[in-house]
C-alpha cells in the first residue's frame, strides 16, 4: 500500500494529490492520546484536513473498543469519544473508520481508489 499512495509521518495521500486527499492513521492507544493531552495538535491537524478534497481517519480498533477506553485513559470518557468523532465527522467533514488494522488498510485504498477515480472520470 505505501507504494501505491503517498505517505508522510502517518498521514497518507495519493501522489500527486497531496494537496486534495489526506488520511491520518491512528492506534486506539494514540487515538485517546491526541484528544487527551495532544488535543491542541491534533486539532490542528483535523482543522486542516477540513481543508481538503477529502479527509479520513481511521482509528485501529473497533468502535466498541474505542468507546470503552482503558483504564490508563480513564478520563476520557465513551461521550467524550463519541463526541469528538461526530465532531469531526459533521463540523470538519473528516471521514472516520474504525476496525482491524487489514481492514484500515482496506479502507485507505478503497478511499484511495474511489477518489482517484473520480477526479479521474473513470
Amino acid at each position: 500500500m505505501k507504494q501505491c499512495l503517498g505517505i508522510s509521518g502517518a498521514d497518507y495521500s495519493i501522489k500527486g494529490f497531496e494537496d486534495k486527499i489526506r488520511i491520518e492513521r491512528k492506534s486506539q492507544s494514540d487515538f485517546y492520546g491526541s484528544i487527551g493531552k495532544g488535543r491542541e495538535r491534533f486539532e490542528k491537524t483535523i482543522k486542516f484536513l477540513s481543508t481538503l478534497e477529502f479527509a479520513g481517519l481511521v482509528i485501529e480498533c473497533t468502535e466498541e473498543e474505542l468507546l470503552c477506553p482503558e483504564t490508563t485513559y480513564s478520563n476520557i470518557s465513551a461521550n467524550s469519544i463519541y463526541g469528538t468523532i461526530v465532531s469531526f465527522q459533521v463540523k470538519h467533514r473528516v471521514h472516520v473508520y474504525c476496525g482491524s488494522r487489514d481492514q484500515c488498510r482496506q479502507r485507505l485504498i478503497h478511499w484511495g481508489i474511489q477518489f482517484y477515480k473520480m477526479k479521474r472520470n473513470l
